[in-house]
């Protein structure tokens, strides 16, 4: 875990200094074209940081919504896989609520959280 802060922190400082550069630039007719890079790159920069800080949140709501998507492909004939297959069968036991299956997913990945930060 504090690696994950650590890089997340650095990236943060990076996007903020690149941030901070842009608003240096000269004042011109064509400024945005000298600061451009570095809009760019704090945004990229910054988005990275989020990405990497909020990594389980962002599991939590894509990890459900994934699972519950092979569930739609095997039910409408588009992917017929084993994978697709079992997490069909949860779907179809929690009688065909997608909004069942994606809680009843979400906790079962909250748990997993909660087990291996144990560990």
């Amino acid at each position: 875990m504090k690696i994950r802060e650590t890089v997340s922190g650095i990236f943060g400082i990076i996007s903020f200094t690149s941030a901070l550069l842009s608003s240096g630039v000269k004042e011109c007719a064509d400024w945005f074209n000298y600061a451009r890079p570095f809009i760019l790159f704090a945004v990229v920069t910054g988005l990275i940081a989020l990405v990497i800080h909020k990594w389980n949140s962002i599991r939590r709501v894509t990890y459900p919504a994934i699972i519950c998507l092979w569930a739609w492909l095997y039910e409408h004939g588009i992917i017929k896989s084993k994978f697709s297959e079992d997490t069909y069968r949860v779907y179809k036991h929690l009688g065909k609520s997608y909004r069942r299956f994606y809680t009843k997913v979400q906790q079962a990945f909250d748990y997993y959280l909660v087990a291996s930060t144990e560990v």
